[in-house]
């Protein structure tokens, strides 16, 4: 983790999320393909519970989108991208796995949390930053997720 961010990083939160068996993408606003709109910022799932690539409400990454830069806007909306734009420029990574286990991605890539699926989903969000930037954005008074508010 440290070495991705150039040599200091931090642990900076952590949540559980669950999703239950049926979901809709109006309950769950991960649903939709978004970046997280902090920048740089590093999330490890600890998987509760074995997570189907298909029944589980697998977590979906657009490959190679974390390279990019965004603009930034307050509004979430415009973090979010239509599904037949994600899939026709970018190659998508489904995580899924047994009980225990876990993946860590970048969420300035563009992601989403399955809303398919019939089996619940518990994980441990485990949110990592480089090591100055968090007290930054407090300091500047900016309203990006540090940690998460996603």
């Amino acid at each position: 983790v440290a070495a991705y961010f150039g040599g200091h990083a931090v642990l900076h939160g952590y949540k559980v999320v669950h999703l239950p068996e049926k979901v809709s993408p109006q309950e769950f606003i991960s649903a939709h393909w978004h970046h997280d709109r902090a920048g740089r910022r590093l999330k490890l799932f600890v998987l509760m519970d074995a997570v189907d690539p298909q029944e589980g409400h697998p977590t979906q990454v657009a490959k190679g989108s974390h390279r990019f830069s965004y603009y930034w806007h307050e509004e979430f909306v415009h973090s979010r991208y239509a599904d037949t734009f994600v899939r026709g420029a970018f190659e998508t990574e489904t995580l899924a796995g047994p009980r225990g286990t876990g993946y860590i991605f970048d969420t300035n890539a563009i992601h989403r949390g399955t809303p398919e699926g019939s089996q619940r989903r518990n994980v441990i969000v485990v949110e990592y930053h480089q090591a100055a930037k968090c007290g930054l954005i407090s300091q500047l008074g900016l309203n990006i997720p540090c940690p998460s508010g996603d």
